[in-house]
């Protein structure tokens, strides 16, 4: 179970120290009721195809109880954004534990790209408990190219792609 301090809305700056009582309320609802599949926040890693890292990755969850958006952005290994993806579909399936997404490009380098899918599989310290890393697998346009993916959880907040792309230059060189 996460502590009171890794909650977003947990305050300490001297004077004040504790939680917006609604907003740390309604944040413990939702760790408790997802449980293993709380998965919202910010995520950074990277990509690979033959044991080749090709691209970082920011992915930000935006959870409530009924619903999931993602937002993805791409980065090359000098910073540039290569693309940057927004969830069509997705699904949780709680006996797998598997997350299922379908992106359409907001924007892509190569505008032949029409849509791209993506299998996560978060893992958690144990059964219950909400994952910290997430791997998985993404194709685009039914190609028959996989890229392999490797996702940390950063923050229960959300937080910039750009700022994300230096963290995971630095965790991931």
């Amino acid at each position: 179970m996460l502590s009171v301090h890794d909650n977003p809305y947990y305050v300490n700056d001297g004077q004040n120290q504790g939680l917006s009582f609604i907003d740390g309320f309604f944040y413990q609802v939702k760790i408790r009721l997802l449980g293993p599949m709380y998965i919202e926040g910010t995520w950074v890693g990277y990509a690979y195809q033959d044991n080749q890292r090709l691209f970082y990755i920011a992915e930000t969850f935006d959870q409530t109880l009924i619903t999931l958006s993602v937002i993805k952005t791409q980065f090359t290994r000098g910073g540039k954004v290569i693309s940057r993806w927004e969830s069509n579909r997705q699904k949780i399936d709680m006996k797998t534990r598997t997350l299922s997404i379908e992106y359409l490009p907001y924007f892509h380098e190569d505008s032949t790209d029409k849509k791209e899918i993506e299998f996560l599989f978060p893992i958690g310290t144990n059964k219950g408990s909400p994952p910290r890393i997430m791997n998985g697998k993404q194709s685009r346009n039914d190609s028959s190219k996989t890229d392999h993916i490797f996702l940390e959880k950063y923050s229960d907040t959300i937080l910039s792609h750009r700022e994300c792309y230096q963290i995971a230059r630095e965790r991931y060189r």
